[in-house]
This record gives C-alpha cells, structure tokens and sequence, in this order.
C-alpha cells in the first residue's frame, strides 16, 4: 500500500492525531501555483514524512489541529508519503483526498447548508475529478457512492 505526491508541493503544515485511538497524519502541500492538496487519515509514514512531522504535537482523540512546518519542504511528485492509512483496529481502510484552489473561492454557498470547519479551505475545494485524464475522470465518476447514503451528492463535482 503506497500515498504517493501527485504534484511538486511544499508540506507547509501538518497534524498529528488520534482516532479511534489510533495515530492519524494530516499532510497539507501547496505549490508554486496556489493549489493545495491535503493528504488525511494517513496511519504510517515513510521515514521522510516520521522525521519532518516528529516535532509536532500529538493532538488528542480528535483534536486535528495544524502545525506548521518551517520551513516548508518541498516534494516532488510521485514521492512515496505513507504506508498505511485508515484504522487498523476496525479493518476500516480509507483516507481523505482534497484539492483547493486558493486564488479563487469555488462558489458554493454555504450559508444555506450546517457545514463542519468548512471557513478555513472550504470556500476553495475543487473537484479533483476534473483535473484527471478523460478516461481515468469517467471511470471515477461512475463509481457507486461511497457510503450508501450521500451517494453522489457533492458541492463540486457534477456527475
């Protein structure tokens, strides 16, 4: 199993928490251009990625707040990140993938909608969908809906 960079980025800031009592990792990288990515729910780093975030603080259950990293390091694409994401106690293999463009917002208003810590980046999140090569972003987009009850409902991507 392998999180890999999918751009050049630096890593400006990063968590490190614990779900369901296990360690978790939140990677955020920016590059040149102003798009950020952010890598979440990651169990296992490469060495590189244990060293660079072995300073910060551990946040409680829950408690993902950011540190962040100075100075920036920078990654090249296809850069190994981590081994192992998820929760292993629950067999609950997954993590979180976003994109932001930060020189712009996206539109969406959220105003009408209860949404959770969406002020800081939310207001930028893209649907990273549309930057995949046509035959990739058609597979992707045919897929079920992960959890069986949103289905398909998103703020950014249009299927």
């Amino acid at each position: 199993m392998g999180v890999y960079a999918p751009m050049d980025a630096n890593l400006y800031q990063a968590a490190r928490h614990l779900e369901s009592g296990e360690m978790q990792y939140s990677l955020y990288f920016i590059n040149d251009c102003g798009i950020m990515y952010k890598l979440d729910h990651l169990r296992e780093l490469t060495d590189k990625f244990e060293n660079i975030l072995g300073p910060i603080p551990t946040g409680a259950e829950g408690d993902s707040r950011t540190t962040m990293i100075s100075p920036p390091v920078f990654i090249s694409a296809g850069e190994h990140v981590a081994t192992k994401v998820g929760i292993e106690r629950s067999k609950n293999v997954f993590y979180d993938f976003g994109v932001y463009d930060l020189r712009r917002t996206n539109g969406v208003d959220y105003s009408v909608k209860n949404y959770y810590n969406i002020e800081q980046f939310g207001m930028h999140g893209i649907c990273w969908l549309d930057y995949l090569e046509e035959q990739d972003k058609s597979l992707a987009k045919s897929l079920p809906g992960a959890d069986g009850k949103s289905g398909k409902q998103s703020d950014y991507c249009k299927y």
